[in-house]
């Protein structure tokens, strides 16, 4: 297909199907999360065939506008093995052209886009930098090995911990102790999206109806599980919370089955990083953060 024109067009449903063959959980993603908007999202098109998608999603970050932090618009793509050469530097310039036009929305505001890279992945960093991406970070992804024993953690008498059903009332009252936690929240789009998902399971630290912290798990293989979005809100830390809400989880995915957890954590959150290397978790490989900011 070398030299063959390309068209890259807005995202459409009667592309779904090509879609799914191209990568499955980016067709979930398009076809049932609210935070990938169609706008955000275009396909490169081959003689009427689909060879490539990309899109944007919005980052939990993007929903605090009112803070000052980087408001992020997540990088997805997924290209057929004989796509055109071009093709995938034709969707990146669509996705930063959306970049420009939530900067043009929003000035003042750091808008940028966010894509995670492993670190042998030269090529497809060498591609971002081409459009001009830049190295911002290091996220350590950490592993537990589910053979070691997992030690329960006592509580204070006042909590306990729960499956956390996640309804239309309780999901608001989750999104506010996250937000009490971290200084902004999961969407909400992304919590109805997940909890659909294989194996998920959200625990919470509960005192009476009030969340006061809270772990995701669920299947990344069928020997791996996530160990994601631990929070405690502040006035109950240091209370044991976090590790009793840990061995929860490292449990329930060790009564499954699981060989072993993973988990991610920003490369400056020492706090975070000492509790779960105490915790069992050991460093099993790092991603690099690339930004374009327009």
């Amino acid at each position: 297909m070398r030299n063959t024109p390309i068209d890259i067009v807005p995202f459409d449903k009667e592309y779904l199907d090509a879609i799914q063959e191209l990568d499955t959980n980016l067709w979930l993603a398009l076809h049932f999360n609210d935070d990938y908007k169609p706008e955000n999202a275009f396909c490169a098109v081959v003689g009427g065939r689909l060879v490539g998608v990309a899109c944007l999603s919005l980052d939990a970050s993007f929903y605090a506008m009112d803070r000052d932090i980087p408001h992020k618009l997540l990088y997805n793509m997924a290209l057929a093995a004989d796509a055109p050469q071009d093709a995938a530097d034709q969707l990146i310039e669509a996705l930063t052209g959306r970049c420009d036009v939530y900067n043009a929305l929003y000035p003042g505001k750091e808008i940028c886009v966010s894509a995670n890279m492993e670190t042998d992945d030269i090529d497809g960093m060498r591609l971002l930098m081409r459009h001009g991406f830049g190295l911002y970070g290091v996220i350590p992804v950490l592993q537990y090995d589910l053979d070691k024993k997992v030690k329960p953690v006592a509580l204070p008498d006042e909590i306990q911990i729960i499956p956390y059903e996640l309804t239309d009332a309780s999901i608001k009252r989750y999104l506010e102790a996250d937000r009490a936690a971290s200084g902004f929240s999961a969407s909400e789009a992304e919590i109805r999206f997940n909890k659909e998902g294989p194996g998920f399971c959200c625990f919470c630290a509960v005192r009476g109806d009030d969340v006061v912290g809270s772990v995701t798990i669920w299947d990344i293989t069928e020997s791996r599980g996530a160990t994601e979005n631990i929070f405690v809100v502040p006035a109950y830390r240091r209370r044991n919370i976090a590790r009793a809400l840990i061995a929860t989880a490292l449990g329930a995915l060790k009564k499954e089955g699981k060989k072993t957890a993973a988990l991610s954590v920003s490369g400056t959150n020492m706090s975070a990083m000492k509790l779960y290397i105490s915790c069992g978790y050991e460093l099993s490989y790092n991603l690099l953060e690339m930004r374009f900011k327009g």
